[in-house]
C-alpha cells in the first residue's frame, strides 16, 4: 500500500533537498579551493599518483555541480540562469583540456589548466550557490 504525500509536504521535502544540495556545493567549492592548488603542484612535479584520488573527487564534484546547475536552470529559468552564472560551458571546455592531458600524460598542462580555467572561478562560483541556497529559503 502507498501512502500519498500531501503535496505541501512534498514541495517542503523538495525544498530541503534542493537546500541540502546547495550547501554541500557550497562546502565542496570551500575545500576545492583549499585543496587545488596542492593537486596542481603536485601534478606539475611529477606527483601525480599523490593526487590521484583528490583528483578525482575534484573532477567528479565539478561534474555535479554542472549537473545542480543545469537543474536549477531548468526548475528557475525564468529567473535563474545557474548554467549561464557558473559559466558552464568554459567548465566544460577546461574538464576536456584536463582529460586530453591526462591522456597525454602531461602533468604540467593539467596543473595549468586548473590553476588557469579552474581556481580563479572558485569563490565565484560559491557565491552563486549561496546565493541560490538563500533564494530556496525564501
Amino acid at each position: 500500500m502507498t501512502q500519498e504525500v500531501p503535496v505541501q509536504d512534498a514541495v517542503a521535502q523538495s525544498r530541503e533537498l534542493l537546500l541540502r544540495a546547495l550547501t554541500s556545493a557550497e562546502v565542496f567549492l570551500v575545500a576545492a579551493e583549499r585543496q587545488l592548488p596542492e593537486i596542481a603542484e603536485a601534478l606539475e612535479t611529477g606527483r601525480a599518483d599523490d593526487v590521484r584520488e583528490s583528483l578525482t573527487l575534484l573532477l567528479d564534484g565539478l561534474s555535479s555541480l554542472a549537473q545542480l546547475a543545469r537543474d536549477l536552470s531548468t526548475l528557475e529559468r525564468d529567473r535563474f540562469d545557474a548554467e549561464e552564472a557558473l559559466s558552464l560551458q568554459a567548465v566544460v571546455g577546461v574538464l576536456r583540456e584536463l582529460i586530453a592531458a591526462q591522456e597525454r600524460g602531461d602533468g604540467s598542462a593539467m596543473a595549468e589548466a586548473l590553476r588557469t580555467g579552474i581556481a580563479p572561478h572558485l569563490a565565484s562560483w560559491r557565491g552563486v550557490f549561496v546565493g541560490c541556497r538563500e533564494f530556496v529559503r525564501v
